[in-house]
């Protein structure tokens, strides 16, 4: 992905947009650093991270915004789902798996972890197979 940091002004107000009373002291524009990227699927929305360095550990936060309102990425579905019901999801053969890959990356299953694989030799790069299921690849 291509990020594209976010220059200060734009920086605050998304900082301002995003930040509630509790979270006040999280995130501000001298320790922080807001970027997005274009996602290929949705044609209105952008990826937007905000990154506060003056922790230990830095820790970030995303959101999907069509750069006025801005949807925190919690984990759970509802907010791609949201996003989807907004408009502006493009699926296409081209689109299908990056999309699936967000989706996965973003959303914590019961299940646990859940990786795309272009191809089944993948599989023996990442460890997904034990030794004997490794055995009849």
């Amino acid at each position: 992905m291509d990020w594209h940091r976010l220059d200060r002004e734009k920086t605050i107000g998304m900082i301002n947009s995003v930040k509630s009373a509790a979270e006040a002291l999280l995130f501000s524009p001298v320790s922080s650093e807001a970027k997005c990227t274009r996602l290929p699927f949705y044609d209105r929305f952008l990826l937007y991270r905000l990154t506060n360095y003056s922790s230990l550990p830095t820790f970030s936060m995303d959101f999907i915004s069509d750069g006025e309102k801005f949807i925190y990425l919690d984990g759970s579905d509802a907010p791609i789902h949201t996003v989807n019901q907004i408009g502006g999801l493009t699926l296409t053969p081209d689109t299908v798996i990056p999309y699936l890959n967000f989706y996965f990356l973003n959303v914590r299953l019961p299940e646990g972890e859940v990786i795309i694989l272009k191809a089944p030799e993948e599989a023996g790069e990442i460890g997904v197979y034990d030794d004997e299921r490794r055995e009849d690849i």
